[in-house]
């Protein structure tokens, strides 16, 4: 199933719930290229609500664009927690890197 959110067509008078969901009924891969992409064939779902769906689930996963897979939600904030640390890092040594010795002084 997709969902996409479009927050900016919800009008006041309509429920909230009213996104369109799709039904993916085939999947394409297309080779031979640098990155992975996807064709999906998709079909309106009528009946459904995310609600109903929600009830089935097992586990949520989220794409990565930093290495371009799907993780679970815990890896993907525990990746971006780390790449935030490693940026922090990275701006920190900067700073303490002479460039006349090419030591770093702490």
């Amino acid at each position: 199933m997709v969902k996409f959110n479009q927050d900016y067509l919800v009008h006041p008078d309509r429920l909230p719930d009213m996104n369109s969901i799709f039904a993916v009924t085939g999947i394409q891969h297309a080779p031979g290229t640098y990155r992975s992409y996807w064709k999906l064939k998709i079909s309106g779902e009528q009946s459904a609500t995310t609600e109903m769906i929600n009830q089935q689930l097992t586990n949520t996963y989220v794409f990565y664009d930093y290495d371009k897979k799907m993780h679970t939600v815990e890896e993907a904030a525990l990746m971006t927690k780390m790449l935030s640390k490693h940026d922090t890092l990275k701006g920190r040594l900067k700073n303490l890197f002479d460039s006349n010795s090419g030591f770093y002084f702490v």
